[in-house]
């Protein structure tokens, strides 16, 4: 039995009535408010961010300002995370004024006294209760390291809980191995054969963001009708990115639990964007192995990387041989010439990446 500690985050959908709606938007904004508070007073008297006694010491003048007095209707924690992330980024030389739009995450819960779950609700310090769509459970003997409250361009709020827990799995469900090659036709092909192809969310509303986009441009900024607009605008990509996660995450899980080893190639996304276009963006290659990579060590699996120069679409899996000809992306089928094996250019690349992490695993 394979046991081994992962940490992952579980997020969660926040559905408030209209009254906590409006609680947790000035939390968010008198968030934002403080951060800049800070981040000014440290720039014009170069103060330190080190002690409670300096939070304490700006959160008391805050409440003295007229502007500002309402942050006594908020709860403390707010403030304290938002000083919390300024002196994180000041440590990073990340540093920059708060704008409007840019205050879409509250941490919460480093102590255990900070949060309570109690059926379907979720009890935070000084908040309303937040009754939450429990879409899964959480791990059984899961423990919490922290409690994280977004919010979406569209006003909709999140709680991630960032969770450790043992993974209990077979370290050999399962003696299959594959080999996948990301192509540019298909998603990506399987060294068995099978052609897995994707569903390009953005390509489908590519004419209606277009047209958006326009309307945009013609609204006066500010206004009600811009404001709408661009709220349009911010549900088409939100829609299309939980189109593109879902896919993803149905098909690492699929391959993660199928397989025992997976060999894939170590893909140069940047330089293939800048020369086959924005499409291949949308098929997130990176999220593909990134999330594979968490899922077979969850499952007590093995992901081998194969180095990206290593010609896997040139050497014919049958006999070894390397035909330089098929360097060329639009040759899509070849023959051999040394043993006279025709192969289809993406499964003869998937059955090469198979041969080449099956070599670097015994070696």
């Amino acid at each position: 039995m394979h046991t081994e500690k992962i940490v992952r985050s579980y997020q969660y959908r926040v559905i408030p009535n209209s009254a906590t709606k409006e609680f947790l938007l000035k939390c968010f904004k008198d968030y934002r408010r403080f951060y800049n508070i800070c981040l000014y007073w440290h720039n014009q008297h170069h103060m330190d961010y080190d002690g409670y006694n300096m939070f304490h010491r700006l959160f008391n003048y805050c409440l003295k300002q007229q502007e500002t007095q309402d942050f006594i209707k908020t709860p403390r924690c707010v403030f304290q995370s938002a000083f919390d992330r300024l002196r994180k980024a000041s440590k990073t030389h990340d540093v920059k004024t708060r704008k409007h739009d840019d205050d879409r995450k509250l941490t919460f819960g480093k102590r255990q006294k900070e949060y309570k779950i109690r059926g379907k609700y979720l009890y935070l310090t000084g908040f309303p209760r937040l009754k939450l769509r429990w879409s899964r459970p959480l791990p059984e003997g899961a423990h919490i390291h922290n409690v994280i409250l977004s919010k979406t361009n569209n006003k909709e709020f999140y709680v991630s809980f960032v969770i450790s827990f043992l993974s209990k799995k077979d370290s050999a469900p399962t003696e299959k191995k594959v080999g996948i090659d990301m192509s540019l036709q298909h998603l990506c092909v399987l060294s068995e054969g099978i052609k897995l192809d994707y569903i390009h969310p953005f390509e489908k509303i590519s004419e209606k963001l277009a047209k958006k986009q326009r309307e945009l441009q013609h609204r006066e900024k500010g206004s009600k009708n811009f404001q709408k607009t661009k709220a349009c605008l911010s549900r088409y990509h939100l829609n299309a990115k939980r189109m593109r996660d879902d896919y993803i995450e149905k098909l690492t899980t699929k391959l993660a639990k199928e397989y025992q080893m997976i060999a894939i190639e170590d893909l140069d996304v940047k330089g293939i964007a800048k020369e086959y276009g924005k499409g291949v963006n949308d098929d997130s290659f990176y999220q593909i192995k990134y999330r594979l990579n968490e899922k077979m060590i969850e499952y007590g699996h093995q992901l081998v990387v194969i180095d990206r120069y290593y010609p896997s679409s040139q050497i014919c899996h049958n006999c070894g041989y390397r035909y330089r000809e098929t360097k060329d992306i639009h040759i899509r089928e070849w023959t051999c010439p040394h043993c006279g094996e025709t192969h289809d250019r993406d499964v003869n690349a998937a059955k090469n990446i198979l041969k080449e992490g099956e070599r670097i695993v015994s070696y």
